[in-house]
């Protein structure tokens, strides 16, 4: 088990490092501070080609993946699940605009928002991801915080079978959140409130 005190308890990146990761497994990994698998911070642009991110936890943000402050990671087939964290039990995703592609988030946890994913101003493009039987109190699957600069982008996305304990089983959008959803399946999701989209 590897263990920060401060941010990324597998991986960090940060400070405009952007390094190509092939061919990993990120497991059973803790962060006191976001990032319980792998951080990506400070305008780091990794590229994240066939990973496993599976069992890591965070008390904060991002039981798998953080990505915050102009960091732009590209994701191609990573399989996410079994993460946990306080926000973003999958994925937190802040001020940064990252590609997720061909990847797999599910069964992930969240004890506050976003079970899935949570992602907050940022530019997202998500595009033939599955995102399922995942849970939080808010956004089971995804919760959201846009405007209208930053519009998050979901293409063939499948969001299936979560659960959020107050609202937004599916989706959660929050203030004025404007997200572009184009093909998305969304089904078998529940909640208290807006068991698909809220």
């Amino acid at each position: 088990m590897n263990i920060a005190f401060g941010s990324g308890g597998g991986i960090l990146c940060t400070d405009y490092s952007s390094p190509t990761l092939h061919n990993l497994i990120v497991s059973n990994c803790y962060a006191y501070n976001n990032g319980g698998g792998i951080s990506c911070r400070e305008n780091s642009n990794p590229i994240l080609n066939n990973i496993s991110i599976i069992n890591n936890n965070t008390p904060s943000n991002g039981g798998g993946l953080f990505i915050s402050s102009g960091s732009d990671p590209q994701l191609f087939e990573v399989q996410i699940s079994g993460n946990s964290a306080g926000v973003g039990g999958g994925i937190y995703i802040q001020y940064s605009n990252p590609l997720i592609e061909q990847t797999e988030i599910e069964n992930n946890s969240a004890s506050s928002m976003g079970g899935g994913l949570l992602i907050d101003l940022s530019n997202s493009n998500l595009i033939n991801v599955s995102i399922i039987n995942n849970t939080a109190n808010l956004g089971g699957g995804i919760y959201l915080n846009s405007n209208a600069i930053a519009i998050p982008n979901l293409q063939n996305v499948t969001i299936s079978e979560n659960i959020a304990n107050s609202t937004g089983g599916g989706i959660m959008c929050y203030y004025y959140s404007n997200p572009s959803l184009e093909s998305v399946t969304i089904s078998g999701n529940s909640a208290s409130q807006g068991g698909g989209i809220k």
